[in-house]
């Protein structure tokens, strides 16, 4: 892929994809949206991409202070409501076919 960019406007644009050569493929759109979404950022460089293996586990972390342990005692046990279901009846076209 290569993006040539001026002053302030995109000068020429080609990927290598069958849609590239004209230079208006979702390759090369999505890849200047990626760069004026690190221009926002005042990102300087491209950050590199970490593998999962390369970051810390994201399991047996311990929830923190979002739940206060309470007495048993406390809590209310209770069966969850039911609402009534209408049941439809089932319409088949065997019974039709013998006829």
């Amino acid at each position: 892929m290569t993006i040539t960019i001026t002053t302030s406007s995109i000068t020429e644009s080609h990927c290598s994809c069958k849609a590239g050569v004209s230079g208006t493929c979702s390759h090369s759109i999505g890849m200047l949206y990626t760069l004026i979404h690190y221009k926002n950022l005042g990102m300087t460089e491209v950050p590199s991409a970490l593998a999962c293996t390369s970051m810390p586990q994201q399991w047996h972390k311990p929830r923190g202070s979002k739940i206060s342990p309470e007495p048993l005692s406390a809590m209310v046990f209770s069966k969850p409501k039911q609402t009534p279901r209408k049941k439809r009846p089932i319409h088949s076209i065997m019974p039709k076919m013998w006829y």
